[in-house]
C-alpha cells in the first residue's frame, strides 16, 4: 500500500512540475519571449555579418522572414496573455508581458 501511495505522490508531484516549468501559459510565455529574443540576437548578427570595415553594407539582405516570425511571436504571446490571465488581477504581469 506504501508503495502505491509513494507512486502517486511521485506522479501527481512530477505532472505538477512538468505542467508549472512546461506548460502553463506563464512558461509558453517565457518560452516565446526567449525565442524572440534568439531571433533579434540573429538579425544583430545577419546585419553586422553583411557589413564591411567601414561600416557599409556589402550585400543588401531581407530580414522580413525574421522580422514575421517575431511578430508572430508577440501576437501568440498577446493572445495567451488575453485568455488565460485576469486584466484586473493579474494586471501586473499583463503588462511587464505585453508586446
Amino acid at each position: 500500500m506504501e508503495i502505491v501511495i509513494t507512486a502517486v505522490i511521485s506522479f501527481g508531484i512530477t505532472w505538477w512540475l512538468l505542467y508549472e516549468y512546461l506548460y502553463s501559459p506563464k512558461a509558453q510565455i517565457k518560452k516565446y519571449w526567449k525565442e524572440i529574443f534568439e531571433i533579434t540576437a540573429t538579425i544583430v548578427k545577419i546585419k553586422n555579418a553583411g557589413k564591411d570595415a567601414e561600416g557599409n553594407e556589402v550585400h543588401p539582405i531581407d530580414l522580413s522572414g525574421f522580422e514575421q516570425q517575431v511578430k508572430k511571436r508577440k501576437r501568440i504571446i498577446k493572445a495567451l496573455l488575453e485568455h488565460h490571465f485576469d486584466s484586473e488581477e493579474d494586471q501586473e504581469y499583463i503588462e511587464e508581458n505585453r508586446t
